[in-house]
């Protein structure tokens, strides 16, 4: 099973960036990403690091099965609901 941990984060709705980190099953890292926004927000950039992750679920690991995993309630309620 992967992991794939994702987070997003703006300062003053003017510089923020995302970052993703997969884990395989042994707990270590085997891929990691990480872009920087100028002129965003705190959700799009939460929402930003949820697409990528769910694009990777799609090609480069779409023979695994995938969690992804989010600290924003934004992006988790949105996906769920």
């Amino acid at each position: 099973m992967i992991e794939i941990y994702v987070d997003g984060s703006c300062r003053k709705n003017q510089y923020g960036g995302f970052g993703i980190c997969v884990i395989d099953n042994f707990g270590k890292i085997i891929y990691q990403h990480g872009e920087q926004v100028s002129n965003t927000t705190n959700n799009r950039m939460e929402l930003q690091a949820l697409l990528y992750a769910l694009d990777l679920t799609q090609t480069k690991y779409k023979d695994k099965k995938c969690t992804i995993k989010s600290d924003s309630a934004y992006c988790v309620n949105m996906y769920n609901e």
